[in-house]
């Protein structure tokens, strides 16, 4: 059988090589000759330690195989395919940065009617302060407010989007008007929500926003006039001139409610009030017991209260003499009052007055006679509340 030499530099005569194992060649190949290089299985250290290997027992030389130079060009060895890759990128890149520019102002007007649609959102909000029915305590009122919140974040967000877009050369000094419009109207709802949430209590004149809101209304419109643009209704979105009347009218509604709801409150507090008073003057009874006691032991008179009650600029009180003494007493000189009313445990009112010569009339010793005194003061009203009273007189 023909000898034959592997690629991994064996000799072998069968059809597979006892080296490595792989099978041996078509015949049709040509056969290397007596004159060809051997190159047997070298180890990386052999390799390193000589540059000449003796294979022993076969009296061979092999040579340390070295790889060629390859002499070419980065381009060459990298080939075309990685070039085409990365000018695909670039192109890429460029063509988004075109776009980009060329999209600023299609992004600016998107924007715009964003700001367009939420302004006239904000002012149909503001036109249903109309159906408010002025009590704030309503379902109606709290959900409205809940509403105009949110229309107002809603508003509030445009408007700061606006202020940082990019609005390319042509818009730029067409945004600045509108941003100034803008944030003139963030003003004025504000204005308006703290109306709502803490109405004013004027009800000298409910039906009357400040001189200042108005301002702001009118500065508006005027500042209207430099926001036009095409499609758009924002100049027109921006004139409010209807709020201040529609506020006066709310104004009123809420004054309405709040007055008959303060009318009910104080006829409640009324009524309570003159049960207690009531109490107050049937407690009285041992009062005025011990202190006719005590006259008696002392041999002098005195005058205590049964009841006060208030009219419109006087004050009636009610009360008794008692003569405490063994003669006949008919008056005293310089008799004088000291009033205080309360409710509950708080003072109301307190009023003072000086009668001087005062008719009491015969009054036999441990005997009374009732008398009434008036004090005249414009600051009392019949509807002062009063649950209890303190009344001191001196003579």
């Amino acid at each position: 059988m023909s000898k034959w030499i592997c690629s991994c530099g064996f000799e072998n005569s069968n059809n597979f090589c006892v080296n490595c194992g792989k099978p041996k060649p078509d015949m049709n190949q040509v056969v290397p000759s007596e004159n060809t290089v051997r190159m047997p299985v070298v180890s990386p250290q052999s390799l390193q330690n000589n540059s000449t290997v003796e294979t022993p027992g076969n009296g061979y030389q092999y040579q340390q195989y070295v790889p060629p130079v390859d002499n070419r060009g980065f381009l060459d060895r990298i080939g075309k395919g990685p070039l085409i890759a990365l000018g695909a990128v670039i192109l890429v890149v460029i063509l988004g940065v075109i776009g980009y520019f060329y999209g600023i102002e299609d992004r600016y007007i998107n924007k715009v009617q964003e700001a367009d649609n939420v302004l006239a959102e904000a002012h149909t909000v503001l036109s249903e302060i109309n159906n408010l029915d002025g009590n704030p305590e309503s379902d109606n009122t709290k959900n409205y407010i809940h509403k105009y919140e949110d229309i107002q974040k809603r508003f509030n967000q445009v408007t700061a989007d606006l202020k940082k877009i990019r609005t390319g050369k042509r818009y730029k000094d067409y945004n600045a008007s509108l941003v100034s419009g803008l944030e003139m109207e963030a003003d004025i709802l504000n204005s308006v929500h703290e109306m709502l949430v803490n109405t004013p209590d004027n009800p000298a004149a409910p039906g009357k926003v400040t001189k200042d809101f108005s301002d702001k209304i009118i500065s508006l419109s005027n500042m209207a006039d430099n926001a036009h643009m095409d499609n758009f209704a924002i100049d027109q979105n921006m004139k409010l001139g209807n709020l201040p009347k529609d506020l006066d009218a709310y104004l009123i509604r809420y004054h309405a409610v709040a007055e008959q709801k303060r009318i009910e409150a104080e006829r409640k507090a009324r009524s309570e009030a003159l049960l207690r008073l009531d109490n107050f003057r049937k407690s009285l009874s041992g009062q005025h017991s011990s202190l006719r006691s005590q006259a008696r032991a002392n041999y002098r008179s005195v005058y205590y209260a049964t009841n006060v009650t208030c009219y419109d600029g006087k004050v009636m009180i009610e009360g008794e003499f008692f003569n405490g003494q063994r003669y006949t007493w008919n008056y005293v000189n310089d008799f004088h009052l000291d009033v205080t009313l309360y409710n509950q445990g708080t003072v109301v009112k307190k009023l003072s007055s000086s009668f001087g010569y005062v008719n009491v009339g015969i009054i036999f010793s441990n005997n009374t006679v009732g008398h009434t005194f008036y004090i005249y003061d414009s600051s009392v009203n019949s509807k002062l509340i009063f649950d209890s009273f303190e009344v001191e007189a001196a003579f």
